[in-house]
Protein backbone atom coordinates (compact mmCIF):
# COMPACT_ATOMS: atom_id res chain seq x y z
CA UNK A 1 0.00 0.00 0.00
CA UNK A 2 1.00 3.63 -0.42
CA UNK A 3 1.24 6.37 2.18
CA UNK A 4 2.97 9.41 3.64
CA UNK A 5 5.27 9.38 6.66
CA UNK A 6 3.87 11.83 9.22
CA UNK A 7 3.92 12.59 12.95
CA UNK A 8 0.74 11.95 14.91
CA UNK A 9 0.76 15.04 17.12
CA UNK A 10 -1.94 13.58 19.39
CA UNK A 11 0.53 11.10 20.90
CA UNK A 12 3.82 12.06 19.25
CA UNK A 13 4.07 8.80 17.30
CA UNK A 14 5.27 8.39 13.72
CA UNK A 15 2.71 6.95 11.33
CA UNK A 16 2.25 6.06 7.68
CA UNK A 17 -0.95 7.76 6.50
CA UNK A 18 -2.64 5.52 3.93
CA UNK A 19 -5.99 5.39 2.16
CA UNK A 20 -6.97 2.59 4.57
CA UNK A 21 -6.07 4.54 7.70
CA UNK A 22 -3.03 5.49 9.76
CA UNK A 23 -0.45 2.78 10.51
CA UNK A 24 2.24 2.80 13.20
CA UNK A 25 5.37 0.71 13.48
CA UNK A 26 7.62 1.17 16.52
CA UNK A 27 10.65 0.99 14.20
CA UNK A 28 9.65 4.16 12.29
CA UNK A 29 11.47 6.40 14.77
CA UNK A 30 14.64 4.32 14.34
CA UNK A 31 14.35 4.48 10.55
CA UNK A 32 14.03 8.26 10.75
CA UNK A 33 16.84 8.71 13.29
CA UNK A 34 19.15 6.60 11.14
CA UNK A 35 18.25 8.52 7.98
CA UNK A 36 16.60 5.55 6.28
CA UNK A 37 13.23 7.29 6.07
CA UNK A 38 12.33 10.99 5.88
CA UNK A 39 9.32 12.70 7.42
CA UNK A 40 6.98 13.91 4.69
CA UNK A 41 8.21 11.45 2.07
CA UNK A 42 5.88 9.01 0.31
CA UNK A 43 6.36 5.25 0.53
CA UNK A 44 5.12 1.93 -0.75
CA UNK A 45 5.03 -0.44 2.22
CA UNK A 46 4.48 -4.12 2.84
CA UNK A 47 3.38 -4.84 6.38
CA UNK A 48 1.75 -7.37 8.70
CA UNK A 49 -1.21 -6.43 10.89
CA UNK A 50 -2.13 -8.66 13.84
CA UNK A 51 -5.84 -8.05 14.44
CA UNK A 52 -5.69 -10.06 17.67
CA UNK A 53 -2.98 -7.91 19.23
CA UNK A 54 -4.03 -5.81 22.23
CA UNK A 55 -2.81 -2.61 20.54
CA UNK A 56 -5.20 -3.30 17.64
CA UNK A 57 -8.30 -3.72 19.75
CA UNK A 58 -11.15 -1.38 18.88
CA UNK A 59 -10.58 0.80 21.97
CA UNK A 60 -6.82 1.06 21.41
CA UNK A 61 -7.18 2.01 17.75
CA UNK A 62 -9.91 4.53 18.61
CA UNK A 63 -7.78 6.15 21.34
CA UNK A 64 -4.48 6.08 19.43
CA UNK A 65 -5.84 6.99 16.00
CA UNK A 66 -3.83 4.27 14.24
CA UNK A 67 -3.37 0.53 13.83
CA UNK A 68 -0.06 -1.04 14.82
CA UNK A 69 1.75 -3.01 12.13
CA UNK A 70 5.13 -4.56 11.40
CA UNK A 71 6.65 -3.19 8.21
CA UNK A 72 8.62 -5.82 6.32
CA UNK A 73 9.58 -3.81 3.24
CA UNK A 74 9.35 -0.23 2.08
CA UNK A 75 10.48 1.89 -0.83
CA UNK A 76 10.32 5.60 -1.61
CA UNK A 77 7.70 6.76 -4.09
CA UNK A 78 8.90 9.75 -6.13
CA UNK A 79 6.85 12.91 -6.03
CA UNK A 80 5.80 14.07 -9.49
CA UNK A 81 5.90 17.75 -10.38
CA UNK A 82 2.55 19.55 -10.09
CA UNK A 83 1.95 22.72 -12.08
CA UNK A 84 -0.54 24.89 -13.93
CA UNK A 85 -2.25 23.45 -17.00
CA UNK A 86 -2.00 26.84 -18.67
CA UNK A 87 0.70 25.64 -21.05
CA UNK A 88 0.50 24.94 -24.76
CA UNK A 89 -0.87 21.40 -24.96
CA UNK A 90 -0.47 21.27 -28.75
CA UNK A 91 3.26 20.70 -28.75
CA UNK A 92 5.63 18.22 -27.19
CA UNK A 93 7.81 19.18 -24.27
CA UNK A 94 11.59 18.79 -24.67
CA UNK A 95 12.43 15.07 -24.42
CA UNK A 96 8.75 14.16 -23.98
CA UNK A 97 7.86 10.48 -24.03
CA UNK A 98 4.40 9.09 -24.95
CA UNK A 99 2.43 7.25 -22.26
CA UNK A 100 0.51 4.00 -22.68
CA UNK A 101 -1.99 4.67 -19.89
CA UNK A 102 -2.22 7.60 -17.48
CA UNK A 103 -4.34 5.90 -14.81
CA UNK A 104 -3.64 2.25 -14.15
CA UNK A 105 -4.85 2.53 -10.55
CA UNK A 106 -4.14 4.59 -7.49
CA UNK A 107 -5.40 5.99 -4.23
CA UNK A 108 -5.24 9.07 -2.05
CA UNK A 109 -3.61 9.73 1.32
CA UNK A 110 -2.11 12.65 3.20
CA UNK A 111 -2.89 15.17 0.48
CA UNK A 112 -1.20 13.07 -2.21
CA UNK A 113 -2.77 11.28 -5.15
CA UNK A 114 -0.80 8.09 -5.79
CA UNK A 115 -0.98 7.14 -9.46
CA UNK A 116 0.15 4.02 -11.30
CA UNK A 117 0.96 4.87 -14.93
CA UNK A 118 2.23 2.86 -17.88
CA UNK A 119 4.81 3.66 -20.55
CA UNK A 120 6.28 1.38 -23.22
CA UNK A 121 9.93 2.11 -22.57
CA UNK A 122 13.35 0.39 -22.33
CA UNK A 123 13.82 -1.06 -18.85
CA UNK A 124 16.87 1.03 -17.96
CA UNK A 125 15.47 4.38 -19.11
CA UNK A 126 14.10 6.83 -16.56
CA UNK A 127 11.21 9.28 -16.82
CA UNK A 128 10.36 12.46 -14.96
CA UNK A 129 6.61 12.84 -14.39
CA UNK A 130 4.46 15.97 -14.34
CA UNK A 131 0.81 16.64 -13.58
CA UNK A 132 -0.93 19.82 -14.72
CA UNK A 133 -4.45 21.02 -13.95
CA UNK A 134 -6.58 24.14 -14.23
CA UNK A 135 -6.31 25.88 -10.87
CA UNK A 136 -9.66 27.58 -11.48
CA UNK A 137 -11.27 24.10 -11.24
CA UNK A 138 -13.51 24.78 -14.22
CA UNK A 139 -15.55 21.78 -15.35
CA UNK A 140 -15.43 20.68 -19.00
CA UNK A 141 -17.80 18.35 -20.87
CA UNK A 142 -16.86 14.90 -22.11
CA UNK A 143 -18.25 13.11 -25.19
CA UNK A 144 -21.33 12.08 -23.19
CA UNK A 145 -22.05 15.61 -21.91
CA UNK A 146 -20.83 14.72 -18.43
CA UNK A 147 -19.09 17.32 -16.31
CA UNK A 148 -15.47 16.42 -15.73
CA UNK A 149 -12.21 17.99 -14.62
CA UNK A 150 -9.12 17.59 -16.78
CA UNK A 151 -5.76 16.59 -15.35
CA UNK A 152 -2.79 16.34 -17.72
CA UNK A 153 -0.12 13.69 -17.13
CA UNK A 154 3.13 14.15 -19.06
CA UNK A 155 6.53 12.46 -18.92
CA UNK A 156 9.96 13.41 -20.16
CA UNK A 157 13.05 11.25 -20.52
CA UNK A 158 15.48 12.06 -17.71
CA UNK A 159 17.88 9.19 -18.45
CA UNK A 160 18.34 7.21 -21.66
CA UNK A 161 20.72 4.55 -22.95
CA UNK A 162 21.37 2.91 -26.27
CA UNK A 163 19.02 0.10 -25.32
CA UNK A 164 15.94 0.22 -27.57
CA UNK A 165 13.94 -2.92 -26.74
CA UNK A 166 10.76 -1.69 -25.03
CA UNK A 167 8.41 -3.17 -22.45
CA UNK A 168 5.26 -1.87 -20.80
CA UNK A 169 6.53 -0.61 -17.47
CA UNK A 170 4.52 0.61 -14.48
CA UNK A 171 5.54 3.86 -12.81
CA UNK A 172 4.18 4.96 -9.43
CA UNK A 173 4.25 8.64 -8.50
CA UNK A 174 2.72 10.81 -5.79
CA UNK A 175 1.16 14.17 -6.68
CA UNK A 176 0.18 16.74 -4.06
CA UNK A 177 -3.27 17.76 -5.34
CA UNK A 178 -5.43 17.44 -2.23
CA UNK A 179 -6.60 21.05 -2.39
CA UNK A 180 -7.57 20.66 -6.05
CA UNK A 181 -9.66 17.55 -5.36
CA UNK A 182 -11.28 19.27 -2.39
CA UNK A 183 -12.22 22.30 -4.50
CA UNK A 184 -13.62 20.05 -7.24
CA UNK A 185 -15.71 18.13 -4.70
CA UNK A 186 -17.11 21.37 -3.27
CA UNK A 187 -17.85 22.66 -6.78
CA UNK A 188 -19.78 19.54 -7.69
CA UNK A 189 -21.70 19.44 -4.42
CA UNK A 190 -22.76 23.05 -5.01
CA UNK A 191 -23.72 22.26 -8.62
CA UNK A 192 -25.87 19.29 -7.56
CA UNK A 193 -27.63 21.24 -4.82
CA UNK A 194 -30.60 19.30 -3.45
CA UNK A 195 -29.70 16.37 -5.73
CA UNK A 196 -26.50 15.74 -3.80
CA UNK A 197 -26.35 12.34 -2.10
CA UNK A 198 -23.33 11.68 0.15
CA UNK A 199 -23.58 7.95 -0.52
CA UNK A 200 -23.64 8.06 -4.33
CA UNK A 201 -22.73 11.48 -5.78
CA UNK A 202 -19.41 11.53 -7.60
CA UNK A 203 -17.18 13.83 -9.61
CA UNK A 204 -15.23 12.79 -12.69
CA UNK A 205 -11.49 13.31 -13.17
CA UNK A 206 -10.29 12.88 -16.75
CA UNK A 207 -6.61 11.98 -16.88
CA UNK A 208 -5.29 13.13 -20.26
CA UNK A 209 -1.95 11.87 -21.53
CA UNK A 210 0.28 12.24 -24.59
CA UNK A 211 -0.32 9.02 -26.51
CA UNK A 212 1.63 9.92 -29.67
CA UNK A 213 4.24 12.47 -30.72
CA UNK A 214 4.53 13.62 -34.33
CA UNK A 215 8.30 13.93 -34.61
CA UNK A 216 8.14 15.97 -37.82
CA UNK A 217 5.96 18.76 -36.41
CA UNK A 218 6.64 18.22 -32.71
CA UNK A 219 2.89 18.02 -32.08
CA UNK A 220 1.11 15.59 -29.76
CA UNK A 221 -2.04 13.47 -29.72
CA UNK A 222 -3.96 12.93 -26.51
CA UNK A 223 -5.59 9.89 -24.94
CA UNK A 224 -7.59 9.89 -21.72
CA UNK A 225 -8.71 7.74 -18.81
CA UNK A 226 -11.66 8.75 -16.63
CA UNK A 227 -12.26 7.98 -12.97
CA UNK A 228 -15.38 8.69 -10.90
CA UNK A 229 -14.66 9.66 -7.28
CA UNK A 230 -17.13 9.94 -4.40
CA UNK A 231 -17.62 13.62 -3.55
CA UNK A 232 -17.95 12.93 0.18
CA UNK A 233 -14.38 11.60 0.32
CA UNK A 234 -12.92 15.01 -0.53
CA UNK A 235 -15.51 17.57 0.46
CA UNK A 236 -13.88 20.40 2.43
CA UNK A 237 -10.65 18.43 2.75
CA UNK A 238 -8.02 20.27 4.79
Amino acid sequence: MYGVLELNYMNNKYIIRTASGDLHDSNLKTYIDEGQMVLGDCYAIFCRLDYNAKENSYSSVFNNGYQTVTISEYSVIPKGYVGSSLIDNSYALPNEFPITKSYNGGNFAGGYLFLEQWANIPDDWELSWMLYYDHSTTASMDAYSRRCYDVYIRATVSRSTEKTSKNNKTFINAYMIGNFLSNVADNEKSFLGSNYDAATSTFTIRFKYVSHINEEYDTVSWGSDQVDILIALFESLD
